[in-house]
């Protein structure tokens, strides 16, 4: 019976990246310390892609950057290969857009040493921002909700504990 292709993805795509820049299989896998076989076998699906510090090895060697959109392409297609559901839960996390650990922080994005100072400063900006939901990401990947509640003039409060 024949072995089902791993890399749907992947390695069509890295292949794509290393001709692109005229690297033969055996100078790609040489400057990676890779069997060639081993790459070969990447590029033709036969062989998971490689985790994160393997994957930079390549895209460095190639000369794509860790912080570019072209290394947030690898990075997907291997996640996607490796695994698709969570992948595809980690876009819809992610409002459809990939991660990259490398990029540089956007305009909206808070990053802090403890579970109080996120907290802080989460409290902080929604206030600022007159906020009307918080949405909390659980380490499990699980998203709650907060919205404010509404009331009309003149109804009473309902407490809420």
């Amino acid at each position: 019976m024949a072995q089902a292709k791993l890399n749907k993805i992947f390695g069509p795509l890295l292949r794509a990246k290393r001709l692109k820049r005229e690297f033969g299989l055996i100078e790609l896998a040489n400057l990676c310390d890779l069997d060639p076989t081993q790459l070969s076998r990447m590029e033709t699906g036969q062989r998971k892609p490689p985790e994160l510090p393997g994957l930079v090895v390549l895209a460095n060697k190639l000369g794509i950057h860790a912080d570019s959109e072209e290394f947030s392409e690898l990075l997907a297609a291997a996640d996607q290969d490796r695994n698709p559901a969570l992948h595809k839960m980690a876009l819809e996390m992610r409002g459809g857009k990939s991660w990259n650990p490398f990029r540089q922080l956007r305009g909206n994005e808070v990053t802090c040493n403890s579970l109080s100072a996120l907290v802080s400063r989460a409290t902080q900006q929604a206030i600022e921002a007159s906020a009307q939901q918080i949405a909390v990401t659980a380490q499990t990947g699980r998203v709650t909700i907060f919205k404010l509640q509404k009331h009309e003039p003149g109804t009473s409060k309902k407490k809420s504990g």
